[in-house]
């Protein structure tokens, strides 16, 4: 009959009369007792060793799964194998585990640090408008209504920055007149009451005849001027928010310059609850906003002229 040696795991031809007697391994010279089962309490156990066409149990053999699964092997290889497989297992699962931690719980990034990517994406998530008033196409935010209509940047906005984009109006269907290309500060996010609260940058405001500055209505800057705005002409707007001081500057393509529109210094934060907002305004026209980047300034910048 064969045996296998529980240490090496080698397969030795012995005389079955050597049942029950020790044997010395010829490959790793470990002796191990051969044991059969005569018993009769395990006559069902050889019955099933018969059936499944392997060799009657010997000490050192598999138990009749192990062997139909595995070979013949000794129990002491078969426990390194399945030491082996499952020291594996664990090492996947633990790596797999790992990475799912780093890639799924990864800390988000700083509101300030994707702030600028979230601008120039334009999602319409991030911005806030009476119903019908706001569109977003592709990397345009178009703003249109038969009043005054805000669109308003969902997340705060605090300390000072300097925002740049290409603003361009035109009257509605139907309409001739064109007012407002206009931004607003430190405003709630509803774009209902949005005009009325905070800083008003009005650039080319009633009806295109002024440029002003309004803080929570009252007027702070009057700058009359002779339609400072053209129906179809992209200005490249710059507009900064630094020590206190309120900048709005533009250019155009057919000027090159720049050109101020207004400055003032004095503009406190204002500080109502849930007001670190800004915004985009119109009156009656359809104003379109693109190429939107803003900028955070750091401490110590100096305010633009």
């Amino acid at each position: 009959m064969e045996v296998t040696c529980p240490e090496c795991g080698a397969e030795l031809s012995i005389d079955d009369s050597m049942a029950d007697e020790e044997l010395q391994c010829s490959n790793c010279e470990t002796v191990f007792e051969i044991e059969s089962y005569d018993d009769e309490e395990d006559e069902s156990e050889q019955a099933e060793y018969e059936e499944a066409g392997l060799e009657p149990r010997l000490r050192g053999a598999r138990p009749p799964l192990a062997q139909a699964l595995f070979g013949p092997q000794a129990p002491g290889v078969m426990a390194k194998r399945v030491a082996i497989v499952l020291g594996a297992a664990a090492l996947v699962f633990f790596c797999t585990s790992i990475f799912f931690m780093v890639a799924g719980g990864r800390p988000a990034p700083a509101p300030d640090a994707d702030l600028a990517e979230r601008f120039a994406a334009l999602n319409r998530l991030a911005w806030h408008a009476e119903p019908g008033a706001l569109t977003c196409r592709g990397d345009s935010l178009i703003l249109e209504g038969d009043k005054g209509v805000a669109a308003i940047f969902r997340p705060a906005l605090k300390g000072d920055f300097e925002l740049s984009f290409d603003g361009m109006i035109e009257p509605r269907k139907g309409a001739s007149s064109i007012s407002d290309l206009s931004i607003l500060l430190h405003v709630p996010d509803d774009p209902a009451n949005a005009s009325n609260e905070g800083y008003f940058i009005g650039f080319g405001s009633d009806n295109n005849t002024r440029t002003k500055v309004l803080r929570k209505s009252a007027e702070i800057i009057d700058q009359a001027a002779k339609r400072p705005l053209k129906a179809g002409t992209v200005y490249h707007l710059r507009f900064t928010y630094r020590n206190r001081t309120i900048c709005l500057t533009y250019s155009t393509d057919e000027s090159p310059g720049e050109t101020g529109v207004v400055k003032y210094t004095g503009g406190a934060a204002i500080k109502t609850p849930g007001s670190d907002h800004i915004g985009f305004y119109t009156y009656g026209s359809k104003a379109t906003f693109s190429k939107i980047r803003i900028t955070r300034l750091a401490a110590g910048t100096p305010a633009k002229k």
